[in-house]
C-alpha cells in the first residue's frame, strides 16, 4: 500500500475480553504524516518490516521490526537488523503504473533493492516490481517497499500470452503453478486446446439496451361510444442507465362522457427494481403502488423492434354501431448490444457470430385480431410476432454495420469484456427482430520472428484483418441448391477467429532439433531473407511456432508473399507482404487448399470452381482477396491445426 500525509495510530491493550488483533505492516510506502503503532500485549504477534518511511513521524510501544528503510525519519522502537537509511531526499521516478518507482541503478532508493528480510516469492511479490526497469522481482530477496505489478508496454506482464496476466495466474503470487492456478508459463494449462484466457471468459450475450415507443389510435367521429376510445402509449427505457417507462392503458374522448385517463408509470434507478406507480384522476397526480422488476426480464414486455413513424388507416365496424375510420400512428426503436464478457481474452477484440431473424409488421397482422378483437384496449408495447418473414436474400439487412450472410448471420469484431451496438438496418417500416448468438469456428496459432526482423504490423491485427476477408460475401447472394446456381462458384461467408499468441520462442531458435541429432540455427541470415526453397521447407514445418516472420522470401528471382502446404500447420510470412489477404491465403494451404487461376491441366487435383478470378483469396496472385467458394469454405472450417509451441 501507499500512505500519504496519513495520520493513523494502530494500537491492542492488555483488555483480555476484546478480540486479540494480529498485525503484520509489509511492503508498504509510508510518505510524510504520522504513525503509532503500539502493541501493549506482550506477546510479540505483530510485526513491522521491509516497508518504507519517507519524513515520517513514527512512535509507539515497540514491536518486532527490522529490515525498513528510512528518509529522514527516526527508526522505529527497539528494531532489529537489516535497516537501511537512505539519504534525503528520495530520488522517486514515475513509471507506468504510478510516481513511487525507484531508480534501476546508482539512484539513493536503490539501496532498498535486494534488502528485504525475506524472498519476494515467499511475500508473495514474484510479480511485482519496485524499479522503473520492470523487471519482475522472481526468485531474489524481497525490495524494501510498496511494489506495482511487472507491466511491458503498458500492461500487466502476460509471459505466456494466454490473455491472463501472470499475477492472476499466480494468485498467491509465490512463483510456483499452486492447485487451483493456471501457469504463467503455458497458454493452454486448465482445458487444452483453449487458451487459459478462454476458459476464463464467459459465453457472449445479446440483450435490449434501451426502448422508446409512441403510440397513438385516434378516431375521427365524434359522439361514438365507449367503445370506441382513443388510445395513447408511451415508454421510454434503459437499461444501462436511470430510465422510466409511462404505460398509457387507455384514454377516452368521446362527447357524451368526461375524459378519464388510466395510466401506469414504472420508473427503474440505475440497479436494481423498479416501482410502478398509478395515476389517481381524483389526485391528478402519480401514487406508488409496488416494485416492480426490470424489464424485460420480468413484468413488461420489451420487443425488439424497429417503427419509423408509420401510420395505417383502418375501418372497424360493429353489429351495433355504425362504422368508424381513424388512423395508428407508431413510432418505435430496441436499441440492442452484444456483450463480449471476455476480460481474459487473449486478444484485443473477440469475434462474435450474431444470426438476426425479422418479420415486416406493416401488413397490419399486428394491428388486428387478436389483438383488437376488444377494442377498448390497445395492446403495447406491441409484441406479437406476426407479419411476413423478411428474407436476408432478397433485403439487405445489417448488423453492427456490416451485411448479414443468407442465413441472417454476420461477425462482428467486439472488444473484450465490452459491447458494440447490434440494433438491426432494414429497409422497413415497421419490423420486430429477435439476435441470437452462433458458434464460431476458433483457430489458435502461435507466432515467432526471425532476430532481424521487425514485424511491420501486429500479427493478431493481420490475421483480425484475413478473418473479415474470409466472412465478407461480395458476390451473388444465394442458398446452397439454388435452381440454376453453381454452389461451389458462389462467394460465401466463412466465420474464423484467428487467436495468435507468441510462441516460447517468440525469436527463432539459434539451436533448435529438426530430426532426432541435427540441429539448425534459424537466426542465421540464410532465414531471414529467404533464397533457398529447402529453408525455407525446414523453416516452415520446425514445431517452435505456427507462423514464422522473416524479412523477405524470393526463390529463383521471384518474390514470394508467403508460403504453407497441405495439412502442415506451418505458415512462413514474408514482412513485406504482412497483411491480411496473405495470413488468409497461407491458412488456407495449410487446410489442402490449392491455387485459384493455375488453369489447366494440373498436376495436382484441381480445386473445384477454379476459376482465374483475381478477387479470389486462393488466387495464385496477391490479389483483391474477398472471394472464397463453397468448397474452400469446407476445408476452412473443417481444419484443427494443431498448436505449436515446443
Amino acid at each position: 500500500n501507499i500512505f500519504e500525509r496519513i495520520d493513523f495510530s494502530l494500537d491492542q491493550d492488555t483488555d483480555l475480553d476484546r478480540p486479540r488483533l494480529t498485525v503484520h505492516l509489509r511492503n508498504n510506502l509510508f510518505w510524510r504524516g504520522r504513525l503509532n503503532v503500539a502493541d501493549y500485549t506482550g506477546t510479540g504477534s505483530w510485526t513491522v518490516r521491509d516497508n518504507l518511511f519517507d519524513q515520517v513521524t513514527l512512535s509507539g510501544e515497540a514491536v518486532p521490526n527490522s529490515h525498513n528503510g528510512y528518509v529522514a525519519t527516526g527508526v522505529l522502537p527497539g528494531s532489529g537488523s537489516g535497516n537501511v537509511t537512505v539519504p534525503s531526499p528520495a530520488d522517486y521516478v514515475s513509471g507506468t503504473l504510478g510516481g513511487y518507482y525507484y531508480p534501476t541503478s546508482g539512484g539513493r532508493l536503490s539501496l532498498l533493492l535486494d534488502a528485504g528480510s525475506r524472498s519476494a516469492a515467499t511475500a508473495g511479490l514474484y510479480h511485482y516490481t519496485v524499479s522503473n526497469d520492470l523487471g519482475k522481482e522472481a526468485w531474489t530477496q524481497v525490495d524494501i517497499g510498496r511494489h506495482y505489478v511487472a507491466t511491458t508496454i503498458g500492461r500487466p506482464r502476460d509471459t505466456d500470452d494466454d490473455g491472463i496476466p501472470d499475477y492472476a495466474e499466480d494468485a498467491n503470487g509465490n512463483g510456483i503453478q499452486d492447485s487451483g492456478e493456471s501457469s504463467a508459463h503455458n497458454p493452454t494449462s486448465v482445458l487444452p486446446p483453449q487458451f487459459d484466457g478462454e476458459s476464463r471468459s464467459h459465453t457472449p450475450i445479446v440483450g435490449a439496451s434501451s426502448y422508446k415507443c409512441t403510440a397513438q389510435r385516434d378516431f375521427t367521429r365524434e359522439g361514438r361510444p365507449r367503445t370506441l376510445p382513443d388510445v395513447g402509449f408511451s415508454m421510454d427505457w434503459g437499461l444501462d442507465i436511470a430510465g422510466y417507462a409511462v404505460y398509457t392503458n387507455t384514454f377516452t374522448e368521446c362527447a357524451n362522457w368526461q375524459s378519464a385517463k388510466s395510466a401506469v408509470r414504472y420508473v427503474w434507478p440505475a440497479l436494481g427494481r423498479g416501482s410502478s406507480w398509478d395515476y389517481d384522476p381524483n389526485l391528478d397526480d402519480w401514487v406508488y403502488v409496488s416494485p416492480f422488476e426490470r424489464p424485460p426480464h420480468t413484468g413488461l414486455p420489451v420487443p425488439f423492434e424497429k417503427c419509423s413513424t408509420w401510420g395505417s388507416d383502418y375501418v372497424y365496424a360493429f353489429s351495433f354501431d355504425a362504422d368508424h375510420t381513424g388512423i395508428y400512428k407508431r413510432n418505435a426503436e430496441t436499441k440492442a448490444r452484444v456483450y463480449a464478457r471476455a476480460p481474459f481474452w487473449p486478444k484485443p477484440k473477440r469475434s462474435v457470430v450474431v444470426r438476426l431473424y425479422a418479420v415486416d409488421k406493416t401488413s397490419n397482422a399486428a394491428l388486428h385480431d387478436p389483438i383488437f378483437s376488444v377494442p377498448e384496449v390497445m395492446i403495447e408495447p406491441n409484441t406479437e410476432w406476426a407479419g411476413t418473414g423478411i428474407d436476408p436474400v432478397n433485403t439487405e439487412m445489417r448488423v453492427g454495420g456490416e451485411r448479414t450472410d443468407v442465413a441472417g448471420d454476420v461477425m462482428l469484431q467486439v472488444p473484450k469484456n465490452s459491447s458494440l451496438d447490434v440494433t438491426p438496418s432494414i429497409p422497413c417500416p415497421w419490423f420486430q427482430y429477435e439476435l441470437q448468438i452462433q458458434n464460431v469456428k476458433i483457430v489458435r496459432l502461435t507466432w515467432s520472428k526471425h532476430p532481424a526482423v521487425t514485424p511491420a504490423r501486429d500479427m493478431q491485427d493481420v490475421f483480425d484483418e484475413g478473418a473479415r476477408l474470409l466472412a465478407r460475401d461480395d458476390d451473388v447472394r444465394v442458398r446452397d441448391g439454388t435452381p440454376g446456381l453453381d454452389p461451389i462458384t458462389d462467394d460465401v461467408n466463412t466465420y474464423i477467429e484467428f487467436i495468435v499468441i507468441k510462441a516460447k520462442e517468440n525469436q527463432f531458435p539459434s539451436h533448435y532439433e529438426v530430426s532426432p541429432g541435427v540441429f539448425r540455427d534459424f537466426t542465421d541470415a540464410n532465414y531471414s531473407d529467404v533464397t533457398d526453397i529447402l529453408k525455407l521447407d525446414i523453416l516452415r514445418v520446425a514445431r517452435f511456432a505456427n507462423v514464422k516472420l522473416v524479412k523477405s522470401i524470393v526463390i529463383s528471382g521471384v518474390p514470394f508473399c508467403g508460403r504453407a502446404g497441405p495439412l502442415v500447420a506451418g505458415i512462413v510470412v514474408a514482412n513485406n507482404a504482412l497483411d491480411g489477404l496473405t495470413v488468409a491465403h497461407e491458412y488456407g494451404h495449410t487446410a489442402a487448399l490449392e491455387h485459384r487461376g493455375l488453369g489447366a491441366p494440373l498436376v495436382q487435383e484441381p480445386n473445384p470452381g477454379d476459376v482465374n478470378d483475381a478477387t479470389a483469396i486462393m488466387h495464385l496472385n496477391h490479389g483483391g482477396g474477398n472471394e472464397g467458394n463453397r468448397y474452400e469454405s469446407g476445408k476452412f472450417l473443417s481444419w484443427d491445426p494443431p498448436l505449436w509451441n515446443e
